[in-house]
């Protein structure tokens, strides 16, 4: 019959034993579920096998064979600032016949939503332009734990300007982590009207949606005009 503990549950990872009397020798598997037991209301997690080094504790507890320890890492189904019980049951071999739930199990995980951000790298004030039209070009980067989308609006403060190929607003339906997109406005300067302050919004959001959705929003604005008027 086998046997072990889940000793740990945090949001990095789950963590315990499994072994079994007929057969110290060879490693378990460690099924693992989610929010009930295997035979009720409990959702299939994972599988995993219990062969990692765990110690003299372990080696006493199955026949002086340490390498009964198993360690998962906590998945993003489980991230979403919610609490869910974890279920670990240790696979009878051979067969599989009996899965008896190991000591310490279940165990509660409450493990808030991944955190979303992006850095922003602007471009520079464009004064005494040459040409009739001004590219301005943001360059923006997921900096966060997950996938992101993105709507990016615009205030060229009553000068004409547009998304290049986007018109008046921007969306990127998804910026995986470390990925960058470059926003370009298209804009129009008037001579006569020196100055203006030119900005972009960029409002993000998780791709994963409910109950992890936390729009967040960012301006930035540079300056395109002249210094005098001729």
């Amino acid at each position: 019959m086998p046997k072990g503990s889940l000793d740990y549950a945090g949001c990095d990872y789950l963590s315990g034993w499994a072994c079994d009397a007929d057969n110290y020798s060879l490693p378990l598997d460690v099924h693992l579920y989610r929010e009930g037991p295997m035979d009720g209301s409990g959702i299939f997690l994972s599988s995993v096998v219990a062969d990692l080094p765990g110690g003299s504790s372990v080696g006493t507890a199955c026949g002086g064979n340490p390498n009964h320890a198993f360690r998962y890492v906590i998945p993003e189904v489980l991230k979403d600032g919610l609490s869910h019980w974890v279920y670990a049951y240790a696979v009878d071999i051979p067969g599989g016949i009996n899965r008896p739930m190991l000591s310490g199990s279940p165990k509660n995980v409450t493990c808030p939503c991944p955190a979303i951000n992006i850095s922003l790298i602007p471009p520079a004030p464009v004064m005494e332009p040459e040409e009739d039209t001004v590219l301005l070009t943001w360059r923006v980067t997921n900096t966060g734990e997950k996938p992101i989308r993105l709507e990016v609006t615009k205030d060229c403060g009553g000068w004409d300007c547009h998304f290049q190929g986007d018109g008046d607003v921007l969306t990127i339906g998804y910026l995986d982590l470390l990925e960058f997109r470059d926003i370009t406005l298209d804009v129009t300067p008037v001579h006569a009207d020196r100055l203006r302050n030119i900005s972009i919004t960029i409002t993000y959001d998780d791709v994963g949606g409910l109950p992890c959705i936390q729009a967040q929003s960012m301006t930035n604005s540079t300056y395109v005009g002249y210094y005098f008027v001729a």
